[in-house]
This record gives structure tokens, sequence and C-alpha cells, in this order.
């Protein structure tokens, strides 16, 4: 088994997120009023999308490559 490294930063291409969370099942369709998106040194990406005028936001997470 390999030790990782925990100085080395492995956060994922911005564009490569976002193309990624537009693209996941649980996206909204339609108008959209927020998103948040928490890119983690590992390469791991948490979003959360609020439908437009909607109370509870939808959300997903991305495993690093």
């Amino acid at each position: 088994m390999t030790e990782a490294n925990t100085d080395e930063d492995r956060y994922l291409d911005a564009a490569t997120a976002l193309q990624k969370i537009v693209a996941a099942d649980d996206f909204p369709q339609g108008q959209v009023e927020r998103i948040e998106v928490t890119m983690l040194a590992s390469g791991e990406c948490t979003w959360r999308v609020w439908p437009a005028r909607a109370e509870e936001p939808v959300g997903g997470y991305i495993a690093a490559p």
C-alpha cells in the first residue's frame, strides 16, 4: 500500500469540477439561484445547488480522480 503525500495538493481543476457537477444526475434542470462548490486538496469535491426559489438545496460529491 502506498502512503499518501500530505504535502501535495491535488485540487480538481475548476472547469473540470463544474463540468462534472452540471453532468450529475441530481443537478436540477432550469434556473439555478445559487451554487456552492468546495474543492479539497485531496481532489474531492462537494457541491450544493439551489434551484430557483427552492428552500432546500440538491447536492453531490465528486470522488478524487
